[in-house]
This record gives C-alpha cells, sequence and structure tokens, in this order.
C-alpha cells in the first residue's frame, strides 16, 4: 500500500499538484515511517517550494534510515550552504 502511495505521490508530482502528493506521501509515512523514498520524495517537494525546514527534516530522516543515499546527502548539503550564505 504505501509503494502504491509513493508512485501515485510521484506521478501527482509529475503533473503538477505537489499538495496533492505531500499529502499522499504523509499517507505512506503514516502507514510505514522508515520508507525511505518518500522522506526523499517530501524532500524534494519541499525543497523546491523553499520550505528549506521542511526539506532539510525530510532528506535527513532518509539518511538516517539509508545513510548511503548520495542524492539525499547532495540535496541536504545544498540546502545547507544555501542557508549559510543567506546567514
Amino acid at each position: 500500500m504505501s509503494h502504491l502511495l509513493l508512485w501515485v505521490g510521484e506521478n501527482i508530482v509529475k503533473h503538477d499538484d505537489p499538495q496533492k502528493a505531500v499529502i499522499l506521501l504523509k499517507k505512506a509515512l503514516s502507514i510505514r515511517p522508515d520508507f525511505v523514498q518518500a522522506h526523499y520524495v517530501l524532500g524534494t517537494i519541499f525543497e523546491s517550494q523553499d520550505q528549506h525546514n521542511d526539506a532539510i527534516s525530510h532528506y535527513r530522516q532518509a539518511l538516517k534510515l539509508q545513510p548511503d543515499l548520495s542524492s539525499a546527502h547532495d540535496r541536504l548539503e545544498n540546502i545547507l550552504k544555501l542557508q549559510k550564505k543567506t546567514e
């Protein structure tokens, strides 16, 4: 069920309805809190909406669950650098 919600959420993002995707992905996480891909996709959605604190939280959770997820590491690093520049 959680994989189906992830798939639907990713497809909704591709069709420009990130708010619906967030709802579905959060539902997937309520079913399976350790769902790395859902955390990662939520991170990308929040990052694209300049909701950096939420993006950071989801990237960190994805990395906690899968430390070798290089794409989450790279995105997290970029956001933290961006935040440091704006301070």
